[in-house]
């Protein structure tokens, strides 16, 4: 008994080395590929610094939060600079002060649980309505001001987008169970919003980078919501088999069985009015 519970014990030991381990990788593969676009004149190796700072922001998420203060400041300042240099208004005015206030938030909010999200927990009527009236404003406000200063690009979508990101990172913060479906949707509109940008434009400073992070975050959602739902479905499934397993349960049914040697009784007592039986 004692040694199957130390083979599970480095089973799961083994098994969260690889998940980090593949966090540690894509990170690696990101800023080599990063680097490369360098190299080859495609990005500047200020663009690169943005790539850094968000695959850092990423994988040290959760680890301290006076650190991830500090990651919040570095990168909401860096992704509102190249945002407005690639012309994309919303991103740098909505994305980066909703990333800084979530962060601040986050400072005082103290979570019941470490998972990524609460299962059964869902926004309530009032909050629903926030969202939209908050989303409805980001995206009047943003659009119409984005056609005051020039230079800008794409700017309905640009709004639509960062109003969605911004409600990503609210729904990341109160853990809601919609968060996977929100963040999914954020990213790809991201990725396409910086996608055409470039495309349709130029791959100005940063624009590159910009996109490779996205697609990392994209994947690196992808790892962790696989490794929650796993370690959920671990947690309660060891739970269950414990409880049948559990010393007071086998002393309960000893007991139970010594009183009742003939079993269970043949008939449901108080549903059949004519059963004779006695107890």
């Amino acid at each position: 008994m004692v040694g199957n519970m130390e083979e599970k014990k480095e089973e799961k030991g083994a098994s969260k080395t690889l998940k980090y381990a593949a966090e540690i990788l894509l990170c690696i593969l990101f800023l080599g590929v990063g680097a490369v676009a360098c190299v080859l004149n495609f990005e500047s190796w200020l663009g690169l610094l943005m790539l850094v700072v968000g695959l850092l922001s990423l994988c040290l998420n959760n680890l301290n939060k006076w650190l991830d203060l500090l990651f919040a400041l570095i990168w909401s300042a860096a992704y509102a600079y190249f945002s407005y240099l690639n012309g994309l208004f919303a991103q740098a005015a909505v994305v980066s002060t909703a990333y800084l206030v979530i962060n601040i938030l986050s400072l005082f909010k103290n979570s019941k649980t470490s998972s990524i999200v609460e299962p059964k927990k869902r926004m309530k009527g009032y909050q629903k309505w926030a969202v939209v009236i908050f989303c409805a404003g980001a995206i009047a406000g943003s659009y119409f001001l984005s056609r005051i200063f020039y230079g800008m690009h794409l700017n309905l979508l640009d709004a639509i987008c960062a109003a969605i990101l911004a409600v990503s990172l609210y729904v990341q913060l109160n853990k809601f169970q919609i968060y996977f479906i929100m963040r999914l949707v954020a990213m790809i509109l991201a990725i396409i919003l910086w996608v055409v940008k470039g495309l349709v434009y130029d791959f100005s400073a940063g624009c590159a980078s910009i996109i490779l992070m996205f697609v990392a975050f994209l994947l690196f959602d992808n790892v962790r919501v696989n490794r929650f739902t796993k370690s959920e479905g671990a947690e309660k499934e060891p739970a269950k088999r414990n409880i049948l397993e559990s010393a007071g349960y086998r002393a309960a049914m000893r007991k139970y069985n010594q009183e009742n040697p003939k079993g269970l009784p043949g008939r449901s007592v108080g549903v059949d009015k004519d059963d004779k039986r006695k107890f």
